[in-house]
């Protein structure tokens, strides 16, 4: 071999051994990520246990398992130092290769910081959360304890809010499994960090709203959905209670026809334009109109304080499916005179609907609702239930809507907002649409009254949809009272007699518009326009039923700025209204 042939081998064996080198280094690191990758997806599978356990924990008012949460702690620990190794953090820099590292760095990063400091600190308030949990609610709930754990659980609610924000912020990455569990745990996260959420508000605000930093007073309304408003239903009846020291009295009630003529002072809460020229500032029976609670709570407690005299610090309203669920919880049954005693299960079919049979007069009604919401509150004040049983209870009805509180205290209030009791309008970037019914023709029909709201998610760029809202008024043919078909309006005949009439009222995203809105092809005529509090728009329009015959309207949104999966907003309804969302998601 010529002296230029072995120079020419000696290169190529050298870029062999080198390429080899590379090449095997290559392996190695590939081999020593994946080593890592597994140790730090097995052990942050520890954090996701306890995260169960926390939630369970929250629902059940025990203690977070603290061997599972030390051994979580050592097992986010591990997981963390597996993300700071110095190759996994080099190649973690790499523009596009690095990105699935540093979304799990984050996610070690969290799982570390949930074991070592925002379940440490849930378990810091367990003493005095279990004081709470088996405390006599309405005689003897200890507002110190209560004090305490609003305190704790505030700290560790904006220690999870901050972790949940922190993994949602975290790039989704294009390896599957890794993405996959950065989704899963920020469904778990997002979840345990509402139940967290929940309770820090309830303990942080039920200290002064129970009277524990001086006396409050309440004004309760006593609502029936068998004649529907966008809250729940037609205030009937009325409580004034007054709070002290975690224990509640009520002071005097009555009928809506017996509270003076409403009167609004100056500098009372502003209700949506053009409300006012629906009765919502003149007529107690009106006063209810808009779908975000604040707005008719805020005007109805400022009236009531106005035409009493007494100042108000906050309104509560319940409907027939509350008084019956306070009614099982407190372990009694309500007596009506002349027609039976009803349970918590049946309470509601009675006063929605199997009253309008009785021979009563309009005046009876009214006092018959109210004396079924005195019973149902007597009989919860004077039960001892614990207070988490009655929390359970509560929550529950909040959820449904069938129970909704509001502050006239703007720092109380403010917290309440983004609960389901405060029955607010969302603030979110998600599509929403709200579909809002009123009662506009005195019946009773809307016992029968059935909704279904269909969102079609359209086009992304821009962003659009289309809401079909179907409202059928299924009353029987035969067997109604004619009280229920006619109300407190003579009809003349069968056919008006079943017609129904409401006022529909269709709320959207704040920058959003109804492009088109059409009935049977024809366009539908807007009574009125406004904007709702957060600065959503609405739309309303009065819809004529025909007994058994569905009613369609469509309608065309332009949503711009918006994403996520659409937010669909109901009231309760005798007949529980359904939602379908469907279409693009952008």
């Amino acid at each position: 071999m010529t002296a230029s042939g072995e120079a020419i081998s000696s290169r190529r064996r050298s870029l062999l051994f080198w390429t080899l080198g590379v090449v095997s280094v290559l392996l190695l690191a590939i081999a020593w990520l994946a080593f890592r990758a597994w140790q730090i997806e097995t052990n942050l599978k520890s954090a996701r246990t306890v995260l169960t356990n926390a939630e369970s924990s929250l629902h059940e008012a025990r203690p977070v398992d603290q061997a599972l949460l030390h051994s979580a702690q050592a097992h986010t620990r591990t997981a963390l130092d597996a993300a700071r190794d110095p190759v996994w953090s080099a190649v973690s820099h790499v523009p596009w290769l690095g990105r699935p590292l540093r979304t799990t760095t984050g996610i070690a990063k969290v799982g570390d910081r949930i074991t070592h400091q925002s379940l440490p600190a849930l378990l810091a308030v367990d003493d005095q959360l279990q004081k709470l949990k088996t405390a006599d609610a309405l005689h003897a709930l200890p507002l110190p304890a209560m004090r305490t754990v609003g305190l704790g659980l505030t700290t560790v609610d904006g220690q999870l809010r901050d972790d949940v924000t922190e993994v949602r912020q975290l790039s989704a990455s294009y390896v599957g499994p890794l993405n996959d569990a950065r989704s899963k745990l920020l469904v778990q996260l997002s979840r345990v960090s509402a139940q967290v959420h929940s309770v820090a508000v309830a303990t942080t605000v039920g200290v002064p709203m129970l009277g524990g930093d001086g006396p409050r007073r309440y004004f309760v309304m006593f609502e029936n959905p068998a004649e529907t408003r966008p809250d729940m239903g037609l205030f009937g009846g009325y409580a004034e209670v007054l709070a002290a020291n975690g224990r509640i009295h009520v002071v005097t009630s009555g009928t809506n026809t017996e509270l003076p003529q409403m009167r609004v002072p100056a500098g009372a809460p502003s209700i949506a334009a053009g409300y006012s020229d629906l009765g919502a500032d003149k007529d107690w029976r009106s006063s209810n109109l808009s779908p975000d609670f604040s707005e008719d709570a805020g005007l109805m407690g400022a009236a009531y304080a106005t035409v009493t005299g007494r100042a108000i610090d906050g309104v509560i309203a319940l409907d027939p499916v509350a008084m019956g669920r306070i009614e099982q919880v407190a372990g009694r049954s309500v007596t009506v005179p002349n027609a039976g005693t009803y349970t918590g299960g049946n309470l509601a079919m009675f006063l929605e609907n199997g009253e309008y049979g009785l021979p009563l007069t309009r005046a009876q009604r009214k006092v018959l609702l109210l004396a079924v919401g005195r019973q149902s509150m007597d009989a919860l004040l004077a039960s001892h239930v614990s207070a988490l049983n009655l929390a359970r209870a509560l929550g529950a009805l909040a959820g449904g809507g069938h129970l909704r509180l509001y502050s006239t205290h703007a720092s109380e209030q403010a917290q309440l907002a983004g609960l389901p009791i405060a029955r607010t309008l969302p603030t979110t970037n998600r599509p929403f649409v709200g579909v809002y019914l009123t009662n506009a023709s005195a019946t009773k029909l809307d016992y029968y009254l059935d909704e279904s709201i269909a969102y079609d998610g359209t086009t992304c760029k821009p962003a659009t949809a289309t809401v079909r809202v179907t409202l059928t008024n299924s009353v029987p043919e035969h067997g109604v009272p004619a009280l229920v078909t006619s109300g407190n309006v003579a009809a003349p005949d069968a056919a008006q007699r079943d017609m129904n009439r409401v006022l529909v009222s269709v709320v959207v995203s704040p920058g959003a518009s109804v492009l088109d809105a059409t009935l049977a092809g024809q366009q539908v005529a807007w009574t009125l326009k406004t904007v709702e509090r957060g600065g959503h728009p609405t739309y309303l329009t009065y819809l004529d039923l025909p007994p058994r015959t569905p009613q369609t309207v469509t309608l065309s949104l332009a949503q711009p700025g918006v994403h996520g999966v659409a937010v669909i907003g109901t009231q309760p309804l005798p007949r529980q209204p359904t939602a379908t969302v469907s279409g693009r998601t952008c």
